[in-house]
């Protein structure tokens, strides 16, 4: 979020130093002025698949979350003045959360966005949200989950597939140990190369690293998920 958090949760790097989002307009208005250049920039881009507004937008915003529905239809209508073609991702933390922020008529070509983590990986988990789906015809998208064990993944992965929803991987932060989806096997190379400078003792180490990417972004093709 530009200038401030959208969330007071220190994994957001939220400062207090500084306003957040919801506590400055002109924050509110940078937010808005850059969704509405990036959707001038790719409406056409059919290799797009839409736009993510805010992430985990965690906040006390009184009275009933008004201030997250009022910014969202800001982003809608500006989007939406622009670019009809492609998905919003609406994200919100809890049910009232959603519902505030999603019942807008502006709010055409959407998904409701949920994350997931350490919690079971039964239906009662999203019931809540299957229950969403069901009465206002929006689908859920699965937008954010890993950081727990393999069995926890393949449960998770089951979860979505049996309701019909889509996921997507965090997997490229905390990447120090099982719970986070990739291991980086080249990281000590990496840290090297960023504060040295690449050497040719590290020539080899790149190439290696080059295919190890090449070799995951093609596991991550549509047509293979």
């Amino acid at each position: 979020m530009p200038s401030g958090g959208q969330s007071d949760e220190p994994i957001s790097d939220y400062n207090p130093a500084n306003p957040s989002l919801w506590q400055s307009e002109s924050n509110k208005d940078l937010l808005v002025m850059i969704w509405r250049k990036i959707a001038e920039r790719y409406k056409d881009k059919t290799w797009i698949g839409g736009y993510d507004l805010i992430n985990e937008p965690k906040w006390e915003l009184l009275p009933n979350n008004q201030p997250l529905r009022d910014l969202y239809i800001r982003l809608t209508d500006t989007i939406r003045a622009v670019d009809t073609n492609h998905i919003l991702f609406i994200e919100a933390i809890g049910l009232q959360q959603i519902l505030m922020a999603c019942f807008h008529p502006g709010m055409k070509i959407c998904l409701i966005v949920f994350h997931k983590y350490w919690n079971g990986n039964n239906t009662s988990s999203i019931q809540y949200l299957l229950d969403l789906r069901n009465n206002t015809n929006i689908p859920l998208w699965l937008g954010e989950t890993g950081e727990n064990s393999n069995q926890w993944f393949v449960d998770c992965i089951e979860l979505m597939k049996n309701n019909n929803i889509g996921w997507a991987w965090w997997s490229h932060k905390k990447i120090s140990s099982i719970a986070g989806l990739f291991l980086q096997l080249f990281s000590q190379h990496i840290k090297t190369y960023l504060i040295t400078g690449l050497t040719a003792a590290h020539l080899n180490i790149k190439y290696s690293l080059s295919l190890l990417l090449l070799a995951q972004a093609e596991m991550l093709k549509i047509e293979k998920l």
